[in-house]
C-alpha cells in the first residue's frame, strides 16, 4: 500500500449501466478507443481508469454504474455518448496488483481487505470521492496490471496537510 498525493485529472469516460461482464467493459473501452482515435486523432492512452459507482455486494445487478476513462486535454471537446468529468486530485492509497485475464472477479476481494482490513488500521477514512481503478498496459500483456485507488482524509483534521 502507498499514500500518494495525486493531482486533479480530466476524463472522457462512457458508462456503463447493468451486469458487469469482461465483454459489456472490455466494448466499453473499445468505442471509447474508437472516439479518442476518431476525435482526437491518436491511439487510446496505455492508462486507462475505471470508476465503479456502485457496490455490487449492496445494490442490484440492474443498477450497477461503471465509466470508463481515458485521460484527456484539459480543452477535449465531448462528443456524441461521451462525456467528460473531472477526477479530484489528493490524498489516495494505492495497491498495485497484477491480475490475469482469468481472474479479474478478485478484484473485488482486493476491495474487500482494503475496506476491512487495512482501512480500519490504517488511520485514514475515506473521502467523499469515488474509489477507482487505474488499469495499464492491458493492451501489451496477457491480464492486467491494476492499481486500486481509495481517496483519503484522515481520521483527525488537524493531519490533513501532510
Amino acid at each position: 500500500m502507498e499514500i500518494k498525493t495525486v493531482p486533479e485529472r480530466r476524463l472522457a469516460s462512457l458508462r456503463l449501466v447493468g451486469p458487469y461482464s469482461h465483454a459489456s467493459i472490455s466494448k466499453l473501452y473499445s468505442d471509447l478507443g474508437k472516439w479518442h482515435l476518431s476525435v482526437l486523432e491518436q491511439p487510446a492512452p496505455d492508462e486507462a481508469i475505471s470508476i465503479t459507482w456502485s457496490d455490487s455486494a449492496l445494490a442490484d445487478q440492474s443498477t450497477w454504474r461503471l465509466d470508463a476513462c481515458y485521460e484527456v486535454a484539459k480543452d477535449t471537446k465531448a462528443t456524441g455518448q461521451v462525456r467528460l468529468r473531472s477526477l479530484a486530485g489528493g490524498r489516495v492509497a494505492c495497491m498495485k496488483t497484477d491480475v490475469p485475464e482469468n481472474e479479474m472477479h478478485r478484484i473485488s476481494d482486493y476491495w474487500d481487505w482494503l475496506f476491512s482490513d487495512w482501512l480500519p488500521q490504517s488511520g485514514y477514512e475515506p473521502a467523499d470521492r469515488p474509489a477507482y481503478e487505474v488499469y495499464r498496459g492491458a493492451s501489451k500483456q496477457p491480464g492486467f496490471n491494476v492499481t486500486l485507488c481509495l481517496p483519503l482524509v484522515n481520521k483527525h483534521a488537524e493531519h490533513d496537510d501532510e
